[in-house]
């Protein structure tokens, strides 16, 4: 009976897994949670003598890792492609995004001072799939917005722009990215991204990544 109950248990489990996968905006996400997934219903099912279960989702899992191994060895072509607030294009993305844009950068207007506002989008295969909003102060340029949009945060835009392109930020005489952050999720980000916690300050934490 012990045995019967864990397999149930076990299978419950592997069931919340895979709809968990399909509740991921991300390609990524979903990739690794399906597989993780398959992989245990795959298990269940040889456990249990359920052979086209175990085998069916032994298939999956399989091409999951297929798939997985193709996202990360597929060269992707990134560019910057400047903008301003008062773009058209701007407008329309802010208005599509702005309470997904509000959950992660709550301080951010769209109608602030523009002045010394540096705006630009940097597209994944030519498609506009990051916001960036900030300013250079001195040595130093601080983020307002580094904002992916769901299907793209994987990390790739991050290291995109503080890693590959970290020598455009130095000819214009910029030595240190500050990024602020009251979001859990964002946070995390930018840690894994190479950014030092500095302090907190209200209801942010400052970040900041020498280049």
């Amino acid at each position: 009976m012990e045995a019967i109950n864990w397999l149930e248990w076990f299978g419950y489990a592997a069931s919340v897994v895979v709809a968990v996968s399909l509740m991921m905006s991300s390609i990524v996400k979903l990739r690794w949670y399906n597989l993780i997934g398959a992989g245990m219903f795959s298990a269940y099912g040889f456990l249990i003598g359920a052979m086209p279960v175990g085998f069916l989702n032994g298939f999956i899992a399989l091409a999951d890792i297929y798939y997985i191994i193709k996202i990360y060895q597929t060269k992707e072509d990134f560019e910057i492609l400047n903008s301003d607030f008062n773009s058209e294009y701007f407008s329309h993305f802010f208005k599509y995004y702005s309470d997904d844009i509000k959950n992660y950068f709550p301080d951010f207007e769209s109608n602030e001072n523009k002045k010394d506002k540096v705006v630009f989008f940097v597209l994944r295969n030519m498609i506009p799939a990051n916001l960036v909003v900030g300013e250079k102060a001195g040595d130093k340029y601080i983020v307002d917005v580094d904002y992916a949009t769901p299907q793209y945060r994987d990390f790739k835009l991050g290291r995109y722009l503080f890693e590959e392109m970290k020598d455009n930020f130095k000819k214009e005489g910029i030595n240190v990215i500050v990024a602020k952050s009251n979001n859990e999720k964002h946070s995390k980000y930018l840690k894994k991204i190479g950014f030092n916690f500095e302090k907190k300050e209200g209801n942010n934490e400052l970040f900041s990544k020498n280049i």
